[in-house]
């Protein structure tokens, strides 16, 4: 798997994982009231790899990248 795969893999992991239910939650009622959970999130990931040359004519390559979010 490439560097590129393993980024997108991961990108749509956070998204599934830090959806609007996973932050704010589900609506609830008690006592008449409308109750909505909040809570605050932050994450982050790195990832990196590399493939060496199969033959001395071929060029090594290797990459990464990371993000953040508060």
């Amino acid at each position: 798997m490439g560097v590129e795969d393993v980024m997108k893999e991961v990108s749509e992991e956070l998204e599934r994982l830090v959806s609007t239910k996973t932050v704010v939650g589900e609506a609830m009622e008690a006592g008449g009231k409308t109750i909505i959970p909040i809570s605050k999130v932050s994450f982050g990931f790195g990832s990196g790899g590399g493939e060496d040359s199969k033959s001395a004519t071929e060029s090594s390559f290797g990459g990464g990248g990371g993000a953040g979010a508060k």
